[in-house]
């Protein structure tokens, strides 16, 4: 069987939902399936490398977006031009059945991806990794994505919020969906790393729009925590370095935070720090949150997207109630004055983290509902 895998994705791809579409073309590609993936441009040299090792041919696309209203006007102005030499996602003999990966819902009301999918003659199936509460589809986009994703054998959601906010945007209830798990490496949990200074982790990519660094550096202002012995380490990479710098030096908080860039040691970082904050704007459920249950590590995360599925306030993690600076404040106090609970919210996480995983459905459901379809 012919499978196409294919991700919308835009953003960074170190990112965690690229991990699942991945792991599954590998898994097709060792059951003999005749495995074809396609990227945009930006991602093709990096994908190449990720699968140099298995049966897997590698295809790329222009994605005629830029980052830059300048880069945006010369996207719009070539897709003008050669857009309709684009209208498939894969060269040659069409695939079987697909496998579509958004990193958000969002990325489903971009026309050429809509052209694209429309095109498709074979069936498909969509994972869902992201979604915001804020999100809105004009008139003909609530239309054409509702359309989509009716079509698809089924729609893979990472977590039940994501899918409430879909049908809210779209005024449509699922009757295809289904939750999958992002795939998560099992390590054990481990004590807490003694320290004078509590170190925690701030892990994502260094996208202010979406990850809510600034939250923290502003939280981090205020004079409660001046005196406080605690550094926040800062691993990841994107386009808000300088600006997450500048944030820094400007909140006077230099002292507060130390930025390490991309690190692949992720025991490492685990070893070093025993708790992960998270201050993001949206999500869908972090692979990084989970792998910090995993390893006992406290975690204190904003309500956005799945996390709250996972993590029950003050009994194994944190909890604000919203990304705005006083929820998060609020959640970084009752943390810092529970540390001598610290250990036991950690042992409560590393329980909830596996039994979620014993129960929600794995990444192979998603290559089960195709191949069903198939047969």
């Amino acid at each position: 069987m012919k499978l196409g895998f294919l991700t919308l994705n835009t953003s960074s791809f170190r990112g965690g939902s690229e991990k699942l579409w991945r792991g599954l073309a590998k898994k097709a590609a060792e059951k003999n399936h005749d495995v074809v993936v396609s990227v945009f441009h930006s991602e093709f040299i990096e994908t190449v490398n990720i699968f140099k090792n298995c049966n897997v041919k590698v295809h790329s696309r222009p994605s005629f977006t830029g980052n830059s209203i300048q880069g945006k006007i010369m996207g719009r102005i070539q897709e003008k031009l050669i857009g309709w030499r684009y209208n498939t996602f894969f060269r040659g003999p069409e695939p079987d059945a697909y496998v579509i990966s958004c990193g958000g819902l969002a990325e489903l009301g971009v026309r050429r991806n809509q052209i694209q999918i429309q095109n498709l003659l074979k069936p498909y199936v969509i994972i869902i990794q992201n979604n915001t509460e804020n999100w809105v589809f004009e008139k003909h986009n609530m239309n054409t994505v509702s359309g989509i994703l009716q079509r698809a054998t089924q729609v893979f959601f990472v977590s039940h919020r994501i899918q409430e906010q879909a049908e809210r945007q779209l005024g449509m209830t699922f009757k295809n969906a289904s939750l999958v798990a992002n795939p998560i490496v099992k390590a054990e949990a481990t004590i807490l790393p003694p320290s004078d200074v509590v170190n925690a982790a701030f892990i994502g990519t260094a996208d202010l729009r979406v990850k809510g660094l600034g939250l923290l550096i502003q939280a981090m202002s205020h004079k409660v925590w001046q005196d406080r012995e605690l550094l926040i380490n800062i691993y990841g990479e994107g386009v808000h370095e300088e600006e997450i710098k500048i944030l820094i030096d400007k909140f006077g908080v230099e002292d507060k935070f130390k930025i390490h860039g991309w690190v692949d040691d992720i025991e490492q970082i685990w070893n070093h720090n025993s708790t992960l904050i998270s201050t993001s704007f949206n999500e869908g459920l972090p692979l990084v949150i989970q792998e910090a249950m995993m390893r006992g590590r406290v975690v204190v995360a904003t309500d956005v997207g799945g996390p709250a599925e996972i993590i029950t306030d003050g009994e194994n993690g944190y909890i604000a109630e919203a990304a705005s600076l006083s929820y998060v404040l609020n959640a970084l106090e009752r943390w810092w004055k529970d540390r001598e609970n610290w250990e036991a919210v950690g042992e409560n996480a590393a329980s909830r983290i596996r039994e979620f995983h014993d129960i929600i459905p794995k990444g192979e459901a998603v290559l089960e509902a195709l191949i069903a379809q198939n047969d």
